[in-house]
């Protein structure tokens, strides 16, 4: 998950200009525009099964009143995106059943007992390789340059 913030410290000089309403609506512009940066960029950096992961990174409402106040995170729900986010390291736990399961069933592996156990087993001693792929983490870096020229795009422009 990523959250945003604008400082107000930063932006002092663009804000003279404007009047708070003005500043708050030309924020959250910006802040939406970033958000929508960063969900594509997030998406296009995830390794694809069924695509549920990709589908799920989705920006938040932004909250917040006051300028130095608004908040933005792009972020997913879903669980295994974590997982991919942070990686699977080795002797911890097994996985769940379920996601196995449907994995399993996506590849065209046979589903016994056994073959459950065996997968879930080996992913919980072995961890999963190629992994973690700090898609949030590295979306975040990268666009730290990208998203405080939209927001200054934003307080610059003109109606």
């Amino acid at each position: 998950m990523i959250t945003m913030r604008v400082n107000d410290a930063d932006l002092r000089n663009l804000y003279r200009r404007l009047s708070p309403i003005e500043r708050t609506i030309r924020l959250r512009a910006g802040m939406m525009e970033s958000q929508q940066y960063l969900q594509g960029q997030i998406q296009q950096a995830m390794a694809v099964d069924s695509g549920r992961g990709r589908d799920s990174v989705l920006p938040t409402p932004i909250t917040g009143a006051l300028p130095g106040n608004l908040r933005g995170t792009v972020g997913s729900a879903e669980v295994h995106v974590l997982v991919m986010e942070r990686g699977r390291t080795p002797d911890s736990r097994m996985p769940p059943i379920g996601p196995i399961q449907l994995w399993m069933t996506r590849h065209g592996i046979p589903i016994t007992p056994e073959s459950v156990f065996l997968i879930r087993r080996a992913i919980g001693r072995r961890g999963i390789r190629g992994w973690p792929r700090w898609m949030f983490r590295n979306a975040a870096r990268r666009g730290r340059r990208v998203i405080a020229g939209i927001i200054v795009r934003h307080l610059r422009t003109t109606p």
